[in-house]
């Protein structure tokens, strides 16, 4: 009897563990996914700010370049 009562203890051991590690896996793998959405959502605000700058830069130097060239034709 004992032999049944050790095989019992080791089966349900060997689940616990199966089902602790699966849990843990999960949370795990759970942590990893949010941690990398807010890196890229991150990267992707990063992104549209950055282009938001070079869109501004480049309208000031299209009105700088055209009032450039309506001052050359006046002068001329």
């Amino acid at each position: 009897m004992d032999i049944f009562s050790t095989i019992g203890h080791v089966i349900v051991s060997y689940i616990s563990v199966y089902t602790l590690s699966i849990i843990l896996g999960t949370g795990v793998l759970a942590w990893l996914v949010i941690w990398l959405y807010r890196e890229w959502r991150k990267d992707e605000r990063a992104y549209k700010r950055n282009a938001a700058y070079i869109r501004e830069r480049q309208r000031k130097m299209e009105e700088w370049s055209k009032s450039f060239q309506e001052k050359q034709q006046n002068s001329s």
